[in-house]
């Protein structure tokens, strides 16, 4: 059958439907009344006939719904029959409809909410070079201490001096970077009366290279700008937090912003949809480490000790703050102490 006739046919069962099964229901009584007569010449009674035709043939009715069911839009035209029939039954029926609107709303909402964060925790890879190469580091907890990851027995956390040695320890064989989960922060930009509230993560000075990501304009954050002893108030932004706060301005670099009171100098913009480690906890704006004193940032931290926290956490082996993140080209993690997990999702 030709794609016309399809079309055709299709047209007429649907759209002309009744006429449809008026055609129909003539030429089956047109072939049982010719089948009776041929019964009648073979020296049937009328009766006998009429009863034979019905046997070979079956009822009108039943050979007319075996027709529909294999004629052209069938399916469709149960279909519309069904959604005719349900429309009718909510209309009846008012609360029940608005009841089961609402439950099918529900559902559908969930089910998408729950594949949104799943495609962005698991299934959404970084968008960063080599995005498989990275892992992110955990320690297991010492014998006898309090475990400050909520009872995996693992440190997810670490300080800065513990950074340094492991970023020693690994030398050429990867790139180590560390970084604090992303809080918001309180920001006035430039000529503003009001302030805003932004989220943002203090990194180590290797945390973009690590990442392997470069800045569309300007600069990214390198190993000069967080030395112990330096406090350099400069930091980069997100693409998307430049284009909704600046509008795009190409003179953004080098304006100034109060974050937490504190005066900081843009210097870059990361490229669009890079929002940095853990794509369920984004973030739009980067510092340095350094930065943790004045920014008075106390979150996201935990002690193996008594510590004082009232000191910069810079230069404080006692208090856990920072999580770590490594580049390892080759497939082995050289470290027994790393996660072979690409941190897509999850810290």
């Amino acid at each position: 059958m030709s794609l016309k006739t399809r079309v055709s046919s299709l047209w007429r069962n649907l759209v002309h439907r009744q006429r449809a099964d008026r055609d129909l229901d003539d030429e089956v009584r047109a072939v049982q009344a010719l089948l009776v007569e041929e019964k009648v010449r073979q020296g049937m009674t009328l009766q006998q006939a009429r009863r034979a035709a019905h046997i070979e043939l079956g009822r009108v009715e039943t050979i007319e719904e075996g027709v529909r069911d294999v004629r052209t839009g069938a399916f469709l035209d149960a279909l519309i029959q069904d959604l005719r029939y349900a429309l009718r039954s909510l209309r009846r029926t008012p609360g029940f409809a608005v009841a089961a609107i609402a439950t099918l709303a529900l559902g559908i909402g969930a089910n998408t909410t729950i594949f949104t964060l799943l495609d962005a925790v698991l299934f959404k890879s970084l968008p960063v070079p080599a995005a498989h190469e990275l892992v992110a580091l955990y320690e297991n907890a010492p014998d006898a201490a309090p475990d400050v990851s909520g009872g995996t027995g693992r440190y997810f956390r670490f300080s800065y001096p513990r950074f340094e040695w492991l970023q020693q320890a690994i030398g050429e064989h990867g790139k180590l970077a560390a970084a604090t989960r992303s809080s918001r922060f309180v920001v006035r930009l430039p000529g503003a009366t009001e302030a805003e509230r932004v989220r943002g993560q203090l990194v180590s000075g290797s945390y973009f290279e690590t990442l392997g990501v470069s800045a569309t304009r300007g600069r990214v954050l390198g190993s000069t700008d967080v030395r112990v002893g330096q406090v350099d108030t400069v930091a980069v932004i997100s693409d998307g937090f430049h284009k909704r706060s600046f509008g795009g301005s190409d003179s953004v670099i080098g304006q100034t912003l109060a974050v937490n009171g504190l005066q900081v100098t843009i210097v870059g913009i990361t490229p669009p949809g890079f929002v940095g480690v853990w794509t369920d906890n984004e973030a739009d704006l980067w510092m340095p480490l350094t930065l943790q004193g004045p920014l008075r940032y106390e979150n996201n931290s935990s002690s193996y000790n008594v510590a004082d926290r009232s000191n910069p956490w810079i230069g404080e082996d006692r208090i856990a703050w920072l999580n770590l993140i490594a580049r390892i080209p080759s497939r082995s993690c050289r470290a027994r102490s790393c996660c072979s997990t690409p941190p897509t999702g999850r810290g």
